[in-house]
C-alpha cells in the first residue's frame, strides 16, 4: 500500500504488528487542505505561535523538520494517516519488545541500514549495535534544529540520533521520541518542557524546536456485533 500527500509525494507503508507506518518522515509543504506552512527564517521569535518547518538542508535525506505548532494548528498527515500519540508509540513498543526481547535487538530492528561511509541519510556514529531494520521501519538520525543562544537557528546531531514528534504535544510541552545506535534504547519518549539545549545548559525556548514527523495509518475500527 501507499499514501500519497498532499503535495504528490508517494510514501510506501510498512505492517508492524497491528499497525501500519508509513516507512519515511513527512516531506509535506502543505496542510491537508493545501495551506503552506512557511519555512521558519534563522532568526524568529521562539514565544510566537506560528507554524514553520526548517529551512534545514537535511530535508531531502531526512523529510522536513516541523516546530510543534505545525501538529497544533492543522492537519498535515496525508489523507488517511495522522500523527502518532503515545498510545500508538507504546504499542509500537509493546510488540517490538515481545519480538525483540532485548534492547539492543530493538534498537538494531527498527534502524535503517544506512551507515558511514554511504552518503547521507545515514548513521555516522560507530554504533553500540549493528542495525538490521528487520522490522522495517527504517529509522533514520535525522537530528533536530534549534534556536541557539543568539536566536539562529541552527542544526544538531544529524547521523547520530533521530526523533520525531508525536501528537499529544500541549501547549506548554514539547512531545518526542528519541532513537540512537550510540547513546540511548529504543523509543524512550522525552518530555522538554519548552526547552532546548545548547552548551550543555536548558534554556527556555517555545516552540523553537524542530523535528520529522513519522505518520501512522488509521485503521479502520471493527465493530462486534453481539
Amino acid at each position: 500500500m501507499t499514501i500519497t500527500d498532499v503535495d504528490g509525494n508517494i510514501y510506501s507503508t510498512i505492517r508492524i504488528g497491528n499497525q501500519v507506518w508509513l516507512n519515511e518522515n513527512l516531506k509535506v509543504t502543505k496542510y491537508r487542505n493545501g495551506t503552506f506552512i512557511p519555512r521558519a527564517p534563522l532568526n524568529f521569535s521562539a514565544l510566537g505561535t506560528t507554524s514553520y518547518r526548517s529551512p534545514s538542508d537535511y530535508a531531502t535525506g531526512y523529510g522536513q523538520y516541523y516546530n510543534r505548532r505545525v501538529i497544533e494548528n492543522g492537519e498535515v498527515a496525508p489523507l488517511k494517516c495522522r500523527v502518532p500519540n503515545m498510545d500508538d508509540i507504546t504499542e509500537l513498543l509493546d510488540y517490538m519488545t515481545y519480538i525483540y526481547p532485548t534492547i539492543n535487538q530493538r534498537v538494531a530492528a527498527v534502524s535503517s541500514t544506512r551507515v558511514y561511509p554511504t552518503a547521507h541519510p545515514r548513521w555516522d556514529v560507530t554504533p553500540i549495535v549493528n542495525p538490521s531494520n528487520m522490522s522495517g521501519f527504517g529509522f533514520l538520525p535525522s537530528g533536530y534544529d534549534f534556536l541557539n543562544t543568539s536566536d539562529v537557528l541552527t542544526h544538531a546531531d544529524t547521523g547520530r540520533f533521530g526523533s520525531f514528534l508525536i501528537s499529544n504535544t500541549a501547549t506548554t510541552t514539547v512531545h518526542f521520541v528519541n532513537v540512537s545506535l550510540g547513546y540511548t534504547g529504543l523509543f524512550v519518549p522525552f518530555f522538554y518542557s519548552n526547552l532546548i539545549m545548547e552548551g550543555g545548559a536548558w534554556i527556555n525556548a517555545a516552540s523553537s524546536l524542530f523535528f520529522p514527523i513519522r505518520c501512522i495509518v488509521e485503521q479502520p475500527k471493527i465493530v462486534m456485533m453481539l
